[in-house]
């Protein structure tokens, strides 16, 4: 792919459709501008100049290199960087993007980047979608299972806690000492569920159980099929059943929708049966 270099506009060859220079050094160039200092000169960064060039002409000495002026906020701070602050660089990064692509976001569906991208991986892999293709795929499970023993890295621990850490930090997630104990019991109850649900629900629901769940979401939303907790979650947390109890697959079944919407938080099972049906699969399960 031929393209024209940004800083130079000499013609290049580049595979990359997102690259915009011939040479680090124009792409150095471009980004900075550079200060001659008492001694020693410094680059600062281009754009910042010329928005504020009264600013980094009064920098003289080799010591101001770390001095800037946010782009965004004007707020004068010492790092070197563009902005201030993460807030601030989302803003700019934004701006850039919407220039250069059309979009707030670089990936969105009409975007330049998207259309570059898939441009690229038809050509290369001939699919729009490169996990489209089988061997993709097998490869990156392999991969999973050499690293992790597991086809899907977030049964992992480690992947779980990190996923967490990462959903806090942004925001998405309520850290667990600052959710109540009922939003806690109904996480872990959840995760039991759906890792018993992986495990066991092709032994107690039948083979073509996941694809029976899949079929039904072709049909109307009250006749989608869902999993249901016998002895409710609400239930479970008000008389402080374990989750454990609560999440097992002998305490799952599986009903349409409207038949879930109308049991709401009720119960079809007693605490006392259900804890009996639980040791007599467990004591099969293990046995085996």
């Amino acid at each position: 792919m031929i393209k024209n270099c940004k800083n130079c506009g000499k013609d290049f060859e580049s595979e990359l459709n997102l690259n915009q220079y011939c040479t680090t050094k124009c792409k150095s160039q471009d980004k900075f501008f550079k200060i001659q200092g008492k001694g020693k000169s410094f680059k600062v960064w281009k754009k910042n100049y010329e928005k504020y060039p009264e600013f980094y002409n009064s920098l003289s000495s080799y010591k101001d290199r770390y001095k800037n002026k946010c782009f965004i906020c004007e707020k004068e701070y010492e790092k070197f960087s563009m902005c201030c602050s993460e807030s601030c660089s989302s803003i700019m990064k934004k701006q850039s993007t919407f220039l250069s692509t059309g979009s707030n976001h670089n990936l969105s569906k009409d975007s330049l980047a998207r259309k570059n991208m898939i441009k690229s991986l038809n050509q290369k892999y001939g699919v729009d979608n490169v996990f489209a293709r089988n061997d993709v795929l097998y490869k990156l499970k392999e991969t999973w299972v050499q690293k992790y023993g597991y086809t899907n890295p977030s049964k992992v621990d480690q992947i779980k806690n990190k996923k967490r850490a990462t959903a806090e930090k942004n925001g998405f997630w309520a850290p667990k000492e600052k959710m109540d104990l009922k939003s806690i019991y109904d996480e872990n109850v959840h995760n039991i569920t759906w890792s018993q649900m992986r495990r066991y629900a092709k032994i107690k629901f039948g083979d073509d159980i996941w694809e029976k769940i899949s079929e039904s979401r072709k049909l109307k939303q009250s006749e989608w099929l869902t999993v249901d907790h016998r002895y409710s979650r609400s239930f479970g947390f008000k008389h402080k059943i374990s989750p454990e109890i609560i999440g097992h697959i002998c305490n799952l079944e599986i009903i349409n929708f409207s038949d879930n919407a109308k049991k709401n938080s009720s119960c079809s099972i007693k605490i006392n049966e259900l804890i009996k049906e639980i040791q007599e699969f467990d004591s099969i399960v293990y046995k085996k």
